[in-house]
């Protein structure tokens, strides 16, 4: 299981980057699939169901993106 490490704002909507189409296609369509319901959860609560193999490694390239985008906003938040 995967968790955010910090208590953030509720945040309606998040960022998925083309790029992601290379490494996503390396899943099975089952394994895309339980991918896009942990990215959602993982945005939406700050955790995951747990993941297996290849799906986990995608995960946590994704998360690093999530985790950065999430952080830049809360900085621009502070900033008003």
């Amino acid at each position: 299981m995967s968790k955010r490490t910090t208590e953030t704002p509720e945040i309606y909507s998040f960022i998925m980057y083309q790029r992601y189409r290379e490494i996503v296609n390396l899943l099975t369509d089952s394994e895309a699939g339980e991918l896009i319901k942990a990215i959602l959860l993982y945005e939406d609560k700050g955790y995951t169901t747990p993941l297996e193999g290849t799906t986990m490694k995608v995960f946590n390239v994704i998360r690093e993106d999530l985790d950065r985008n999430r952080a830049k906003y809360i900085e621009k938040l502070k900033e008003k």
